[in-house]
């Protein structure tokens, strides 16, 4: 009897225990467990014949206390009782405990929803750092890569406009010293012009070719009709020039053209349709004058009569009248530029290229782009610069007594104009008065690219640009120039400098798209280091949980919520907030 009663106290304190517990985390709750507390009272107290102490009819025992045989039962049933009682007592304080492991169930199942929440954010923050960092770095390699480009392109324009001013310079340096030997030496030898032959031509001549890298040269005396027939009789008298220049040739290691031994000379002024004229070939050209007939050249390929072919007969001569009336410098319209789909102009230009193909290097090509310089022949050298020294020229006060002619290939004034590795400079030539061409720079070498602006119009626009006699603006140097100007008011010439498509290919590479690349798999590697930490530590706490939960079980069977709950403060005390909040969310 007092085993008994002993066991039912303690059933039933550990009971009270429990939902004064359950009141402390759940005070909102408090009215419906304190329902349930009572009715679990007077269940008790129906069943057991016992009033809780503290009840509300303020007895010990129930309307059971008068059975004698169930308060002195035999102590062989002691046993089976106290096992009835630690069933039910198992029993309900399971059903009790549903209710916190289903809140730490919830509060798992939250904090996996946050972390999850979290890890997309990661996620979303290393995506767009990557793909930021990857288009900053692409953006930044290729400002910097064009940037490059455009700085080495201007430099290089800057060298190539440049470069051409000073090979022009030299050009008519050159002439210019030729000039002032010619004209020295007819004040010397006290010759009247144009009955002017300068002796060893041959070699001066050779060595101006030589610096203004001119293909031809050759004298045009200015010959007035009333001296033609004087001019025709000197130039027989004085052509041993002719003989003198073939040997001079023969004996050069530098030239490169045939010699000719047998060869026809005419002593009359003649053009080119007095060869069309059956039997009227002596009398020459019927043209009245004045006249400019060849005379000194160099070098001598007499193919055709070596003298006395008249300038001023040819089709189109008004910038050579210009330079006439103005005593300045030509620079004549440019040729050998026929038109591909015009078969009569191929065949008629190639004569002309046929001409030419004697006097340039093996290997060159005769049919591209050639001008001629004129060159004025002023009888003064009274000083170094007639043109400025004393004051403003005036063309009156001065006698014009001829040109020295030059015919210069605009591939030569291109060449050796930069350095090897340099690829890649399209230097287009316009002009009103002939097609446009156009040439590329390669290094020292040089492409022609054909007729017309044939520059790749697809790539970036880049432009430098310059009229021929502004060059000098290009230039650090002061200019040493010191002869006739070149006239341009007719014909000017303008230099257009582009890159070309070999540059842009070589200097606009995929490097930055190397890079933006590599920084993305920098980025992914990390991120994908990232994730395999994650789904490790994930993979951890899983079996953790499992752990965890089966630990909970089994103390849970084996244990009252009293003990567990000592064992296990903070899972209760996380339950008890979770649940307090949920009941200030949720009031009934």
């Amino acid at each position: 009897m007092v085993g008994k009663n002993l066991l039912e106290q303690v059933h039933i304190a550990a009971e009270k225990q429990q939902f004064d517990i359950d009141r402390d985390y759940d005070s909102g709750c408090k009215a419906r467990k304190n329902d349930t507390f009572e009715t679990s009272k007077r269940e008790m107290v129906s069943k057991k014949g016992k009033a809780l102490p503290g009840s509300d009819d303020g007895t010990y025992f129930s309307k059971h206390s008068g059975n004698l045989d169930y308060m002195f039962s035999p102590w062989n049933n002691h046993e089976s009782m106290q096992n009835e009682a630690l069933s039910e007592s198992t029993a309900k304080t399971s059903a009790v405990q549903t209710i916190p492991n289903v809140k730490e169930d919830e509060i798992a199942a939250a904090e996996s929803r946050d972390l999850s929440r979290y890890r997309l954010f990661i996620f979303i923050v290393l995506l767009l750092s990557m793909i930021g960092t990857a288009v900053a770095v692409y953006l930044l390699m290729s400002s910097k890569e064009q940037e490059k480009y455009t700085d080495q392109f201007r430099e290089d324009a800057k060298k190539v406009l440049d470069s051409i001013g000073k090979n022009l310079d030299v050009t008519l340096s050159a002439i210019d010293a030729l000039a002032v030997s010619l004209v020295s030496y007819s004040q010397y030898s006290n010759s009247t012009w144009p009955f002017v032959t300068m002796p060893d031509f041959a070699v001066h001549s050779a060595k101006a070719r030589s610096l203004s890298r001119a293909v031809f040269l050759v004298v045009y005396p200015y010959v007035l009709e009333k001296r033609r027939i004087a001019w025709e009789k000197y130039s027989v008298l004085n052509d041993a020039w002719v003989e003198d220049g073939i040997k001079v040739q023969k004996k050069s290691a530098s030239f490169v053209g045939p010699t000719i031994l047998n060869y026809t000379t005419l002593g009359v002024i003649h053009d080119n349709e007095a060869f069309e004229r059956d039997g009227d070939v002596g009398n020459g050209t019927t043209r009245p004058g004045p006249y400019m007939p060849i005379w000194q050249s160099s070098p001598i390929v007499p193919k055709y009569p070596p003298y006395n072919w008249d300038l001023l007969s040819a089709s189109d001569i008004s910038t050579i009248y210009e330079g006439i009336e103005k005593h300045k410098a030509v620079l004549y319209h440019a040729y050998l530029l026929p038109d591909p789909e015009n078969e009569d102009e191929v065949i008629e230009m190639g004569y002309e290229a046929d001409f030419f193909s004697d006097y340039i290097q093996p290997g060159e090509e005769a049919m591209e782009p050639l001008s001629d310089i004129y060159y004025p022949l002023i009888n003064n050298i009274n000083s170094i610069n007639i043109y400025e020294d004393d004051g403003e020229y005036c063309p009156e006060e001065n006698e014009f007594v001829g040109f020295i002619s030059l015919s210069v290939y605009w591939r030569d004034m291109l060449k050796d104009i930069l350095p090897p590795g340099s690829q890649g400079i399209d230097v287009v030539v316009k002009n009103k008065c002939n097609p446009t061409f156009t040439y590329q720079i390669n290094g020292p070498r040089v492409r022609y690219k054909g007729r017309g602006d044939v520059h790749d119009k697809n790539l970036p626009h880049l432009e430098m640009s310059s009229s021929l006699i502004n060059l000098d603006e290009f230039s650090f140097r002061r200019p040493g120039y010191t002869g006739a100007p070149i006239d341009d008011d007719l014909c000017p010439f303008f230099l257009y400098v582009y890159p070309s498509t070999d540059r842009y290919t070589a200097q606009i590479t995929d490097e930055p798209m190397f890079g933006a690349l590599c920084s993305v798999g920098i980025f992914a590697f990390t991120s994908m280091v990232f994730l395999i930490y994650d789904c490790l530590v994930e993979r951890r706490q899983k079996k953790v949980m499992h752990t965890a939960r089966a630990s909970n079980a089994v103390v849970s069977e084996l244990y009252p919520s009293v003990v567990r709950d000592r064992m296990f403060p903070v899972v209760k005390d996380q339950a008890s907030s979770r649940d307090l909040n949920q009941c200030k969310c949720n009031p009934p």
